[in-house]
């Protein structure tokens, strides 16, 4: 069976999901184009099961994919070092946050599958184990939560900041495919909906960003 088709499969896409995913997700033959190389090459590649499926079909059954499809081969050197490279980096990652590494030994499929395309704005192996740290931090919060606690309550507002900055809006098909909300929806929108508070941080925190001074930047 061609890996050419996403890892699970979505309902055709509705006009919102579709201008979505037109501006966010680009099909083979663009990559191709923008990286100078063969579009059949980098199928063969998906197909053989050493580069990200798609995160969606189009209409027309065209396969779409993260513009950084090919970030992490540029990254490793070659598509043969990638596997290496990206157990190494995640491996870091992990132990920088204190992650388990029993936790990792899917990392690589769950990388092949096409799904950290559909979840991630930009799909490394750091953000992959952030992101994981992240929701269970925010899941645990919300399964106990201390709104009266000062600590707890900025914890949780940097947490869902952080979450919102790493993961896509999503679209509408993808609570559909994976059989419950999204983490955006679950673990950002709900909380924003629940507390005030959430939403005046989340406020403050884009207006701080508009008016920051690009200049002030040392690197």
């Amino acid at each position: 069976m061609s890996r050419l088709v996403p890892h699970r499969p979505h309902p055709p896409l509705s006009n919102g999901d579709l201008a979505y995913v037109r501006a966010d997700f680009l099909p083979l033959r663009e990559i191709a184009r923008r990286e100078q190389m063969d579009a059949g090459e980098l199928a063969a590649w998906i197909d053989a099961g050493r580069l990200p499926r798609p995160a969606y079909l189009l209409p027309d059954g065209t396969p779409v994919f993260p513009a950084d499809l090919l970030a992490l081969v540029r990254s490793a050197g070659g598509l043969d070092p990638l596997p290496r490279h990206f157990a190494q980096r995640t491996e870091l990652a992990a132990r920088m946050l204190n992650v388990g590494a029993n936790t990792r030994e899917s990392d690589w499929e769950d990388y092949l599958s096409g799904e950290y395309g559909i979840c991630l704005r930009q799909v490394t192996p750091e953000t992959l184990v952030l992101k994981e740290v992240l929701v269970e931090r925010i899941g645990q919060a919300l399964e106990h939560p201390r709104p009266e606690d000062l600590r707890w309550r900025r914890t949780l507002a940097f947490d869902i900041e952080g979450l919102d900055s790493l993961i896509r809006p999503f679209a509408r098909v993808d609570r559909v495919r994976f059989g419950r909300q999204t983490s955006r929806e679950r673990l950002i929108e709900a909380p924003r909906r629940r507390w005030a508070w959430l939403r005046e941080r989340h406020d403050e925190v884009a207006e701080s960003s508009l008016t920051s001074d690009p200049s002030a930047s040392t690197c």
